[in-house]
């Protein structure tokens, strides 16, 4: 297979599709140039064959300075040639000026993902027991992986939950961590009939904490609270959305159609898309 076939051109109008799109199958070069030059000549043929000598695992994006603006803004770029390695739709990885061919295939090695990231990016679409399997190889591969801690310790804080909060601890003030170890907390401190309440107060975009919250204020009566809670929650993303619907529906059907409150909250609720 020709190099070539590893080389794109973007414009402004393709950089986030041909880059940042790309980048969370493969990852991604992005050489930014400016008028060509002997260097960005020297730079894009070693760029080209380093490429090519990883068999088409990583992609080579070539951006003129003048037809790439929104891209220069954006990532800041103050010095041509540069090099921005992508994956995950993000840059993690850059430097600018000829690097000898070595050291361009070690930037390329460093910016390919671990054993560690493959067994995260297979558990994203795993089952949650396969995913706790493919997680905890991760931490076999890396035991310091951020993401694979993390996402163990979310997988098991209900059936496991000394190992979750050794792992979330370990990455604390990470909010992922943070969320965790507040719905430890909630779990260890079910005796307490605010625990849920502070516990959400804390981490807001838990949208199961949020449920929890809104039935202690349920059960208080506090219905104003619970209506604004699970409105909340049903603004955020995931699953949680729709056991906060099923539990706003349930108590509008308490209050009566004819409750001020739960005329109220149907009218907000048509206005959230699900």
């Amino acid at each position: 297979m020709s190099a070539l076939s590893h080389v794109r051109v973007a414009l402004d109008d393709t950089f986030a599709a041909l880059v940042r799109d790309t980048s969370h199958h493969r990852p991604v070069l992005a050489v930014f140039f400016t008028a060509p030059s002997a260097a960005t000549t020297t730079l894009t043929s070693r760029l080209t064959r380093a490429v090519a000598n990883h068999n088409g695992a990583v992609l080579l994006v070539t951006c003129d300075a003048t037809q790439n603006q929104r891209a220069i803004a954006a990532l800041s770029v103050r010095n041509f040639p540069t090099v921005f390695g992508f994956r995950e739709g993000k840059a993690i990885a850059q430097f600018t000026g000829v690097q000898p061919q070595r050291q361009i295939d070690q930037f390329i090695d460093d910016l390919l993902p671990s054993l560690a990231d493959q067994h995260v990016a297979r558990a994203r679409s795993f089952p949650k027991h396969d995913a706790i399997l493919a997680l905890r190889a991760a931490l076999e591969a890396n035991p310091g992986h951020r993401e694979a801690a993390l996402g163990l310790a979310e997988l098991l804080w209900e059936s496991d939950p000394d190992l979750a909060q050794q792992l979330a601890t370990r990455h604390l003030p990470d909010p992922v961590a943070q969320r965790v170890l507040a719905k430890l907390h909630l779990q260890q401190s079910s005796a307490d009939p605010n625990a849920p309440i502070e516990a959400f107060a804390a981490n807001p975009s838990d949208g199961s904490l949020g449920v929890a919250c809104a039935q202690v204020y349920i059960r208080q009566g506090a219905f104003d609270l619970a209506i604004s809670v699970l409105l909340d929650v049903m603004r955020l993303d995931g699953h949680t959305k729709h056991l906060a619907r099923s539990d706003l529906l349930a108590l509008c059907g308490l209050l009566g159609e004819h409750d001020p409150r739960a005329q109220t909250a149907r009218t907000a609720l048509s206005h959230i898309s699900l």
